[in-house]
């Protein structure tokens, strides 16, 4: 959580650095307000990848979070800077969904028969 912001006597919080537009606030009282619903994303884009073996994201600017999608047959992803393959991974069934608000230029797939369809957002 970011540091406070003292207005009138109450303290505000930037609630997540990915989203700068959910405040949390302290009010007076007591009692905490957060404005900016974590559901209100701005679309960035949309990607699809077919049998990533392995594949990176072609992140569009200003995406700070992907929805991702995963069809026709299980894939792995990594994000820590080494290539996902046929056994080592974290595992997406195929129909599964995820949210991915890391470091977007550094996730990778593998999926030998597998379609990610990528939402981006803001």
């Amino acid at each position: 959580m970011g540091g406070p912001v003292t207005q009138s006597g109450v303290a505000q919080f930037i609630a997540d650095p990915n989203f700068p537009q959910r405040v949390l606030t302290v009010n007076p009282d007591g009692s905490i307000t957060i404005r900016g619903a974590p559901f209100s994303y701005t679309p960035r884009g949309y990607e699809q990848i077919v049998n990533p073996a392995p594949a990176s994201l072609t992140v569009p600017p200003g995406a700070t979070m992907a929805l991702i999608a995963v069809s026709g047959g299980s894939a792995r992803w990594r994000d820590d800077g080494t290539p996902p393959d046929p056994l080592t991974g974290m595992p997406l069934a195929a129909g599964q969904e995820f949210q991915y608000s890391g470091n977007l230029a550094a996730i990778q797939f593998f999926g030998a028969a597998a379609t990610l369809d990528v939402s981006f957002y803001q």
